[in-house]
């Protein structure tokens, strides 16, 4: 009496409450989920922070633009041009400077100036004509004259190239100044003069933290609303993939591994009962479940079979069906492969073809080598045989002939398979390269069964086959 399969005979079962699973699916889903949000946060951060940035860059570029072309329309450019000639300040001057004060105390903007940009290395790179200061700074008393008042190291190399740069353009020019007086986006547009041309340029800055501070707040926002979503989602993604998948996999898993337990301790064949969970999901788990249960009382059925076949074997005589030489089935081997045949013959469920090969010039080489080289000759011809019809079963049937019975795959491409071997055959033979006993020939012959044949007309026909073949070959060597 055998025992129940065993996946490890030396191994321990391991018990349902020892069991342990490395990596839980509620876990896994938990992880998954958290990176899924933070993925999701970072990404839509990054463009919703670019976004925003970019769009009140834009917005700040066309306000300040207005207030510059405002601003340029209320100066007397021949005025403001004679009094950065003579350093003195004229009533215009002055009301110009009335105007641009009232901006920065009414507007959202940090500065108004005009300068004349003189070089671009950082040193004494511009020339002040005028600029704006708040009331605040008029009652602490921090004003002071500008006109004409030179740049010093205040104006670093990048802003001086700007400033060239808006000056020698056309229109206003945006960019963001790095200076002693912090981080701000300028905005400007040059002046001219009655004859058309440019004699300073006229600033207007507002804080560059603002346009970052605006565009962080929105994104902390969007991301705000997107993981309060995320997590909403995710808590009713998680409750439903509890219910319908983790649960009843969690279910199953413990059933399979008490039923893996007894599979492992038991030798009843009876003890094998998967006890199915109750899942009531009606999906795909619920189908594998009831999968499974079938497969274990298959399992049962197919262990009790062992069981009777084992007592009806144990007084029979094993019988040898390999060929010792070649390591193909034998004679023995091809009539239990005949009894199948015409029993499927019998039952209308035939569909195979023979290929019967002769070895040919065996002879002459053991006549001339021997017997060791004719044995090899005999292996190296079955192995180009055995390489061809590699989906068949090949027997050996006498010293030097075998026979092949193709079905399945080699049976719907025999055409192709036979010809291939007689390429094979044609090609080994013709190959002066190697030994006489290594250039392997052979004749070969096919038939297919029809409806009607017995299986001795199949052969008959393959073996007719054959001899035509080894009479053609005998032909094309005279």
């Amino acid at each position: 009496m055998i025992g129940l399969p065993r996946i490890d005979s030396n191994a321990a079962p391991a018990s349902p409450a020892s069991h342990r699973v490395a990596h839980p699916i509620r876990r896994g889903f938990a992880l998954r989920l958290v990176f899924m949000v933070a993925a999701i946060c970072a990404a839509v951060g990054f463009v919703s922070y670019k976004s925003h940035y970019e769009d009140d860059c834009l917005e700040f570029e066309q306000y300040m633009k207005g207030i510059l072309q405002v601003t340029v329309s209320k100066i007397d450019a021949d005025d403001l041009e004679n009094c950065i000639r003579t350093g003195s300040i004229s009533p215009a001057y002055e009301e110009l400077q009335h105007y641009i004060d009232g901006l920065v105390d009414t507007l959202d903007v940090l500065y108004i100036y005009a300068i004349v940009p003189l070089n671009e290395t950082g040193v004494d790179s511009a020339k002040s004509v005028i600029a704006s200061f708040s009331s605040e700074e008029y009652a602490a008393g921090a004003y002071y004259p500008v006109l004409n008042v030179l740049s010093g190291t205040d104006c670093p190399a990048d802003v001086a190239v700007n400033n060239m740069k808006a000056f020698q353009g056309e229109g206003v020019l945006s960019f963001i100044t790095v200076s002693v007086w912090g981080t701000q986006y300028t905005s400007a547009i040059p002046l001219f003069n009655s004859r058309g041309e440019r004699f300073a340029l006229l600033c207007a800055d507002i804080q560059f933290d603002e346009i970052r501070s605006n565009a962080w707040r929105y994104t902390l926002i969007t991301i705000f609303i997107i993981v309060l979503i995320s997590l909403l989602a995710g808590y009713l993604f998680y409750r439903w993939t509890f219910r319908h998948i983790i649960d009843p996999v969690r279910k199953l898993e413990t059933e399979a591994h008490e039923f893996a337990s007894v599979c492992d301790s038991k030798k009843d064949p009876e003890s094998l009962v998967f006890r199915e969970p109750a899942i009531r999901t009606e999906n795909e788990i619920a189908s594998l479940s009831h999968e499974i249960s079938h497969m274990a009382a298959a399992m049962r059925s197919y262990v009790n079979s062992i069981h009777d076949a084992e007592d009806r074997t144990l007084s029979m005589t094993l019988l040898a069906y390999r060929d010792s030489l070649t390591g193909v089935r034998n004679a023995t081997a091809y009539e239990e492969e005949r009894r199948r045949l015409e029993e499927a013959i019998a039952q209308s469920t035939a569909q195979f073809a023979l290929v019967v090969m002769d070895i040919n010039g065996l002879k002459t080489i053991n006549d001339t080598y021997g017997h060791e080289f004719g044995d090899e000759y005999i292996i190296g011809a079955c192995r180009v045989f055995c390489d061809v019809f590699v989906h068949s079963s090949v027997f050996r049937i006498g010293g030097d002939e075998f026979i092949a019975v193709l079905e399945d795959r080699d049976y719907s491409y025999r055409d192709a398979l036979f010809e291939m071997l007689q390429s094979s055959f044609a090609r080994s033979s013709s190959d002066v390269s190697k030994s006489p006993w290594r250039r392997y020939d052979a004749a070969a012959g096919m038939s297919e069964y029809r409806p009607g044949d017995a299986l001795k007309d199949v052969f008959h026909r393959a073996d007719e086959e054959m001899y035509k073949n080894k009479s053609a070959k005998k032909q094309e060597h005279l």
